[in-house]
């Protein structure tokens, strides 16, 4: 059976603002079988042209790339749009709550960071181009979508949605379950949980303040 490559047919190329006049990057992808349109059967060989990031046709048969093109062959391969996911926990570990609110003792903002990167790349490498992180740091997940659209990581271009916001007690309230000093602890650093409507405007616009869209 044909390993199934899931490859994200409107990725973007990111060109320098100096770069302007250069010509447009051109790249020639060369899939054994393509799914362009979800729910009709899939095509046979076919050549997708691809110029500063956009696809601008799909040939029949394994094409000759031009003159300067890249070359993608994925002859043997199963091409199909990539995926989305829009409910994504990008940042911390995840798993079993109480194991992570134990390595949580011993984690910051720094080791969350780096499990983003990871998971970022895994899930890109799953075949999703496209998420929406709910929950995470929304400062911390805006300088990791900043960093991927930049291309200086790997992973799926991210809608960043911030942490949720929760009344006392409700289930966004990082407090529940704990001792009253640790949840007084947990408290003094929550912005996300709030009680009555001013209270929440203003929850609100703090998770704006920190990256949240």
């Amino acid at each position: 059976m044909k390993t199934a490559i899931l490859v994200a047919l409107a990725a973007a190329t990111t060109i320098p603002a100096d770069a302007q006049t250069a010509p447009p990057a051109v790249t020639y992808i060369q899939a054994g079988t393509l799914l362009d349109r979800p729910g009709q059967a899939p095509r046979g060989a076919t050549t997708i042209i691809v110029r500063d990031g956009k696809i601008v046709a799909l040939r029949d048969g394994f094409v000759a790339p031009e003159a300067g093109a890249t070359l993608v062959d994925l002859r043997t391969a199963f091409v199909m749009p990539g995926m989305v996911d829009m409910h994504v926990h990008l940042w911390g570990i995840g798993g079993d709550p109480m194991r992570a609110r134990l390595e949580a003792m011993t984690r910051d903002r720094f080791d969350d960071e780096m499990t983003a990167v990871a998971n970022a790349r895994q899930t890109l490498a799953a075949g999703f181009t496209s998420v929406r992180d709910l929950g995470g740091d929304p400062r911390g997940i805006r300088a990791l979508r900043d960093a991927i659209d930049a291309g200086a990581i790997e992973g799926p271009s991210i809608t960043n949605a911030g942490e949720m916001i929760s009344v006392t007690g409700g289930h966004g309230d990082g407090g529940n379950g704990l001792a009253e000093e640790f949840a007084d602890m947990v408290h003094g650093r929550e912005v996300n949980v709030c009680n009555g409507p001013d209270d929440c405007r203003r929850a609100v616009r703090a998770q704006v303040a920190l990256g949240a869209r």
